[in-house]
């Protein structure tokens, strides 16, 4: 009789039955291992059916009902180690889906394999130990099975003994007996594999397997490996108002009560994984010990502490197998510690650790009974120095109580006073005074605790000045100007005047110079409106460029000195970057009139009077310009000339109009602008100029262009600047324009300087003839120069020279 089967179902069975018992313990590595329980139950239980079966179609159709526990059995398998070896973040749902596609494959390739015979070629009778039986010759499909079982089961078992092998001497022992037990089923299938007709077809793979597996489970019960046993959960450990945490020997989460849950914010799907992974602040808690210790969960506001200690989990063996954490939340008791301050106990714990200074008084003479190092601290002074004395002496500098001392109001009344005090040395405490009651409900002395809050109204202080002044000029800002102005405007018996300046050229500085310079410039005007107005007028930074200056007891006379000495204090400035230009109107307020009558009177007058001097003012600045030009640039004043002289004849001979010959003479004056904001160093450098270098030479055609926009004069030939590099070809710079996309002055430009370029020589290269000249400037036509203007450039110098012959 063939007992193989019979010992199959009992397999099977019991596997099921040990697979339903670790499932009811609801951890991630227990459900793992109880559905791979279940595969191998359902692959012992068919396969038993599978060797009575009386008929081919029969076992058949047992194998192919076991064929899902057969392959699903190495994949679940691999799950749990992964799970149990602390890698289960790598498997993702989208892998572990993957992982199960080869073994659906299989399974669908067992219920079709009458179709195509890719899994069972055919099937034989054979004889063996076990007697008569089946053999099932093996298609290609399922090697590919194979291979990739035997993979998965590699790879698992390596991760497992790893990590068990690694992790103490203990369990090394263990390792290497899971090690030979797991090495049974390989040898089974092994034999199943290249000698099947010795068991007569039999395939012991599922028996042996299953055997490992019960085995497996016996060592997770015996030493601890899955989880520990919860102890009266249900009735004790889920209704108290303590949190408890139960760790394993590698710190993974086994149970958690649901006020644990709570303090940590943790979900129900954390059981099984590592506290270090799923904990977040488990850096504070992982080297608690069996002394408790504070921890603070929440944030700058909302503080949750908790007292937390930590207590080891012995097995029966006397061996350490987890640990436990206790979660007491202590909030409250924390917000009442000042209360404590009632025993002595208490008194000295908490008053070696604090920074604040405390003091104890038992009796209004405020002598000091007693008092905290922090308290000697803040008057440099050793903490049995100050015991005796009175409070007002040591910390203020003075032979009575201060008033309003918060103190002897707490022995007066009885309650709990705070005030804020302001020491000679400058530091500012915030007191608070605590009355200590006897038994009698009697007043025996007063506590008093002092907070170092300089720092704060320090900030405070500068947050209220920069809420009144201007953060660049240290000026008062417009809002604090306009609250003044409603409040003498109100008044009938000061005569009051307002003077509104605005800086003229800013955005020329910003553009040409950088905001930085513009910032300068501005803090260059609130120097010399505080230099030339009285102390007790009250100047403002209205707007950008604009400033108000608001004037008590003043009369008309006085804001005409006023503007006379502002321009006067301007015309005696650096000139730094450029000419210093204020446009100042004022008024005087008038019975009758409103604060924005008064305001608008004042800006129409200096708005008028920018209109008027803005002219002049702008050519100054120009003028200005163009000296600083002259000075780092190679051209002098004659060769400027001389290139005016050459261009004018030039723009006679292209029958340019006189608006178009004055901008091109204009462009001859301030072509290089830009190069105002170059380094000197790289202008006048003799040397070839590096790829660095150059590039910054580059630049001036954009700066001398924004420069340009910026003035009225000059934005005219803004465009002409910016393009009186580039080439005919499209290779110049900074745009790369080609042909008459070039405004034509800029190709004009490009002529003329070329040529007194060549003739005058440079720091590069030694001058030409004029002969060499003109064929350098033929030989670039169509390149560097437009064609057209260089044909008439040409006929103008040949015209020039037969005039010098005929003379």
């Amino acid at each position: 009789m063939n007992y193989f089967p019979i010992i199959l179902q009992t397999t099977g069975i019991i596997v099921f039955t040990f697979g339903l018992i670790i499932w009811n313990r609801k951890s991630l590595l227990s459900r793992n291992l109880a559905l791979l329980a279940f595969a191998l139950a359902l692959w012992s239980i068919t396969d038993s059916f599978l060797y009575v079966s009386p008929s081919l179609k029969y076992k058949i159709y047992w194998a192919a009902i076991g064929y899902p526990g057969s392959q699903f059995s190495p994949v679940l398998l691999f799950f749990f180690f992964f799970n149990f070896t602390g890698l289960e973040k790598l498997l993702t749902r989208k892998r572990m889906i993957l992982l199960c596609i080869l073994p659906v494959i299989s399974v669908a390739m067992a219920a079709t394999n009458s179709w195509h015979h890719w899994l069972w070629a055919s099937l034989k009778e054979t004889e063996g130990w076990f007697g008569s039986g089946t053999l099932f010759v093996h298609g290609p499909w399922f090697w590919v099975e194979v291979i990739y079982s035997y993979t998965l089961i590699g790879v698992g078992v390596f991760l497992y003994l790893r990590f068990l092998i690694k992790s103490s001497k203990e369990f090394s022992l263990k390792a290497r007996q899971i090690l030979t037990l797991s090495i049974f089923p390989f040898f089974g299938h092994l034999l199943y594999i290249f000698y099947p007709e010795a068991f007569s077809g039999c395939d012991l793979t599922p028996l042996i397997f299953g055997a490992v597996v019960l085995i497996f489970i016996w060592f997770s019960f015996r030493y601890q490996y899955i989880d520990l046993v919860p102890i009266a959960r249900a009735t004790l450990i889920d209704n108290l108002e303590v949190g408890f945490l139960f760790l394993d020997i590698f710190n993974r989460i086994v149970d958690i009560n649901p006020k644990a849950k709570n303090f940590l914010n943790l979900t129900n799907s954390i059981i099984g994984k590592s506290a270090e992974n799923s904990i977040p602040i488990w850096s504070k808690l992982e080297q608690i010990s069996n002394d408790p210790i504070i921890v603070d969960l929440g944030g700058n506001k909302n503080h949750i502490y908790l007292s937390v200690y930590s207590s080891p989990v012995i097995g029966k063996n006397g061996s350490y197998i987890g640990k436990v954490m206790v979660f007491n939340e202590i909030t409250e008791q924390l917000k009442i510690k000042e209360a404590w301050l009632k025993t002595e106990q208490e008194k000295s714990l908490i008053l070696q650790a604090m920074s604040d200074t405390v003091a104890y008084y038992n009796s209004p003479n405020l002598t000091i009974s007693w008092a905290n190092p922090a308290a000697a601290i803040s008057v440099n002074r050793k903490l049995d120095e100050i015991s005796g004395l009175h409070c007002y002496e040591i910390w203020h500098q003075r032979s009575e109580p201060c008033e309003e001392c918060p103190v002897l109001k707490t022995f007066t009344t009885g309650q709990k006073q705070t005030i804020e005090k302001e020491t000679p040395d400058g530091l500012t405490f915030e007191l608070h005074s605590y009355p200590v009651f006897g038994n009698q409900n009697k007043i025996i002395g007063v506590v008093e605790i002092g907070y170092d809050v300089t720092i704060r109204k320090n900030f405070e202080k500068r947050m209220r000045y920069f809420s009144f002044h201007d953060a660049l000029t240290g000026l008062y800002n417009r809002a604090y100007f306009e609250e003044e102005l409603k409040r003498l405007f109100g008044s009938r018996e000061i005569q009051i005047g307002i003077l509104l300046a605005d800086v003229n050229g800013l955005k020329l500085v910003n553009d040409a110079f950088g905001h930085q310079a513009g910032d300068l410039l501005l803090k260059r005007v609130a120097d010399i409106l505080r230099l030339t107005c009285r102390k007790e007028d009250l100047i403002a930074r209205w707007g950008g460029d604009e400033f108000i200056v608001l004037l008590a007891n003043i009369n008309i006379e006085n804001l005409k000195e006023l503007e006379k000495r502002i321009q006067e204090a301007c015309l005696k400035d650096n000139n730094e970057p450029v000419p210093l230009s204020i446009s100042v109107g004022y008024a005087i307020k008038e019975k009758r009139g409103t604060i924005e009558e008064l305001l608008k009177i004042t800006e129409e007058r200096m708005y008028r009077k920018k209109l008027d001097e803005g002219p002049f003012n702008r050519q100054r600045i120009l003028d200005y310009l163009e000296d600083i030009l002259e000075k780092i640039s190679r051209e002098n004043g004659k060769q400027i000339e001389n290139m005016n002289i050459l261009s004018n004849a030039f723009a006679q001979e292209l029958g340019l109009s006189e608006h178009e010959k004055k901008q091109l003479n204009l462009l001859i004056r301030f072509h290089d602008l830009g190069k105002i904001t170059i380094s000197q160093d790289i202008i006048n450098k003799t040397t070839e100029l590096t790829p660095e270098e150059w590039e910054s030479i580059k630049k001036h055609s954009e700066i001398g262009y924004r420069i340009a926009n910026s003035s009225p004069e000059l934005a005219p030939i803004a465009e002409a600047i910016l393009a009186h590099h580039e080439r005919w070809n499209g290779q110049g710079y900074p745009q790369n324009l080609e042909g008459e996309k070039i405004p034509l002055l800029a190709r004009i430009l490009a002529i003329v300087e070329a040529y007194d370029v060549m003739l005058r020589g440079s720091s590069y290269k030694t001058p030409l003839t004029e002969k060499q000249a003109c064929q350098e400037i033929q030989d670039q036509a169509g390149y560097q120069f437009d064609p057209r203007l260089v044909e008439n450039f040409l006929k103008l110098i040949q015209q020039a020279k037969l005039k010098k012959v005929a003379e």
